[in-house]
């Protein structure tokens, strides 16, 4: 196996590891996101409950004997408590969406890496493309040399005619090969 073999191999494997850890990474995004929502509806369901409390101290205040001040108490540390539960949830909410953008920066990059990987194994492809039809287009460069150079004598000397003959039909097979692997790349 050459290295020109080589090197579109190991650019797959690169290209297949990153794509690997992409789904890694979008796999623990939706774990988290359901750990998140999950959270969060225990959070409405008790934000729910606590309000229900705190409207049924209300109408316990308003209709009571005249004793309402350790109510009164109760209903504000509610009160607190319900603004306690409010602004908690703001902040997981606020954090679960800090990790999502985090998580959208880290694959916009991932991405970008990816594609700047895919452009430079294109560009050494085309480069490896183009060198091979230069050096092909040496050999055949040399053989007509070779060929209009030994015209002259092949008249009067047969073993240069044959290995001229020779001479010309390895260059066409080697340009025939070069031919050949550079169609299979």
């Amino acid at each position: 196996m050459s290295r020109s073999e080589e090197k579109p191999d190991s650019y797959a494997t690169a290209v297949a590891t990153q794509l690997f850890q992409t789904q890694s990474l979008i796999q623990n995004l939706l774990s988290e996101l359901r750990e998140n929502s999950s959270s969060v509806a225990t959070l409405n369901a008790e934000l729910k409950h606590l309000r229900v409390n705190v409207q049924t101290l209300s109408n316990i205040i308003r209709g009571d004997d005249g004793n309402t001040k350790p109510l009164l108490w109760e209903v504000e540390v509610l009160k607190s408590g319900n603004l306690h539960l409010d602004k908690r949830m703001t902040e997981i909410i606020n954090d679960f969406e800090d990790q999502i953008l985090s998580l959208g920066k880290n694959i916009a990059e991932m991405t970008q890496k990816l594609e700047e990987k895919i452009t430079a194994s294109d560009d050494e492809r085309r480069e490896y493309e183009t060198k091979q039809m230069e050096l092909a287009a040496q050999e055949r460069n040399q053989v007509r040399q070779l060929t209009q150079a030994e015209n002259v004598d092949l008249r009067s000397d047969s073993r240069q005619r044959l290995t001229i003959f020779v001479s010309v039909v390895l260059a066409i097979i080697s340009l025939a090969g070069t031919i050949a692997v550079a169609a299979l790349k």
